[in-house]
């Protein structure tokens, strides 16, 4: 107890940031364990309710904001009171996974702009940022499992490829669809490394009666 004490008042920063770690990671694990059991089914059942679409993002964005930090990135998230119609925990994944790509791949000292638009059909979540080159090829294969872009291979930040299959998979099994746009005129080298403004598009319906999805294939 006296050696973790001496710690804490030592370095009282460093505690605050690997507490706020863990309480990530632990959140994190518990959503991926309970999602796995309720996905990965021939019949999952889901519990989709109206949300407000803001106050679930700024739920996961806090658990990263000490990464968005540690890059020195900005955060910028416009408050919207919209709704969407979807199963919490799973999109709760979905989203986890997403914002940690952005955490891996955003250029330094840059901005993280997210924007929430509607329209007849569909809540859209737009994050916006200056991120590494994705080229038009990987456009589409990187939400495919076991593909990951190039410039993350090299920079060796691609994981297993399973992170954005599986986001892939969890929106669409909410009536949903992502969608990725890239500016390649845009793009800029920094210490070898090619950027460029790549925009996620995650769409999520706005009304419950939308036809249900019954598994992922």
């Amino acid at each position: 107890m006296e050696y973790v004490k001496g710690i804490v008042e030592k370095d009282p920063r460093d505690t605050a940031l690997s507490l706020l770690r863990i309480a990530k990671n632990n959140a994190a694990m518990k959503a991926e364990f309970s999602v796995f059991k309720k996905l990965f089914t021939s019949n999952p059942v889901l519990d989709p309710k109206y949300h407000n679409t803001h106050k679930v993002l700024m739920n996961i964005f806090y658990l990263f904001f000490p990464d968005f930090t540690e890059k020195e990135v900005k955060v910028k998230i416009c408050e919207n009171s919209q709704t969407a119609f979807f199963d919490y925990e799973s999109l709760h994944v979905a989203l986890y996974h997403i914002i940690e790509n952005a955490t891996k791949y955003i250029k330094h000292k840059s901005e993280l702009e997210v924007k929430i638009h509607d329209n007849s059909a569909y809540t859209t979540v737009e994050m916006d940022m200056v991120s590494t080159k994705i080229s038009d090829s990987e456009k589409k294969a990187i939400f495919e499992e076991g593909v990951s872009g190039e410039i993350a291979r090299k920079l060796g930040k691609s994981g297993d490829g399973v992170g954005l299959d599986r986001v892939k998979k969890i929106i669409e099994l909410n009536n949903g669809f992502i969608e990725l746009t890239t500016y390649p005129e845009n793009s800029e080298l920094i210490l070898g490394i090619p950027y460029q403004r790549n925009v996620f598009l995650i769409h999520l319906p706005r009304r419950h009666d939308f036809p249900v999805a019954t598994k992922i294939t």
